[in-house]
């Protein structure tokens, strides 16, 4: 990719206003369903929007990194072709790891993640728009950032999701900083670490989209 230095990044940001959790039977796939609702939505109206449908990207963080996936996995899946995915810190598989019980992550905690995970699917089987990491073919999926830390929760799940798509041909930029604050560049914005993760986030989307 070519070096970007620019400030400015010229693009229309669309976030889905999808259901939130509100009580019984109220989770997956209900969001899920939104957010694809969404890009289906940018994509038939791209033209009154200001948007090329040809360079849309899709990305979320955390649990929006789980939905971002998904759309991606079901926008793929009905044969709509995205431009990229950016997956940040992402909560993408409802199994319980082993690996979860030897960090200790700030923030976001192998029990809140259990819980969250019980409140999402209820009593439903998950599949891979469910759980992104239980995908079995990744291929056909879109140019991929994503970043996450060493001592998060979610760390080893996104390695392997990242080695995943790139055994299947998919090009993936990852970023791995170190620490154990999940979403670290939202809870603490102004720290040199997070500076750093999102000029470095910048220059790649801006490269991205100049390539």
């Amino acid at each position: 990719m070519p070096a970007y230095s620019s400030k400015r990044i010229p693009l229309v940001l669309i976030s889905p206003s999808y259901r939130l959790m509100k009580g019984e039977g109220s989770g997956y796939p209900n969001q899920l369903e939104d957010c694809y609702a969404c890009l289906c939505y940018v994509k038939e109206h791209a033209k009154e929007l200001g948007i090329d449908p040809s360079r849309i990207i899709v990305g979320g963080e955390s649990a929006g990194g789980n939905l971002a996936a998904a759309t991606v996995l079901k926008a793929t899946d009905e044969g709509i072709r995205l431009m990229g995915q950016i997956l940040a810190y992402p909560m993408l598989d409802c199994r319980h790891r082993e690996a979860h019980k030897k960090v200790h992550p700030l923030f976001w905690t192998d029990k809140m993640n259990q819980k969250a995970w019980k409140a999402y699917l209820g009593d439903k089987e998950p599949d891979a728009y469910a759980s992104p990491s239980l995908r079995e073919d990744f291929s056909s999926l879109p140019p991929t950032y994503a970043f996450v830390l060493d001592e998060e929760l979610f760390y080893e799940e996104t390695l392997e999701y990242v080695e995943k798509m790139r055994e299947a041909g998919v090009h993936v930029d990852l970023d791995v900083y170190k620490g154990r604050i999940h979403a670290f560049d939202q809870w603490t914005p102004f720290t040199k670490k997070s500076r750093v993760a999102k000029k470095r986030f910048a220059k790649w989307l801006g490269a991205f989209l100049d390539d």
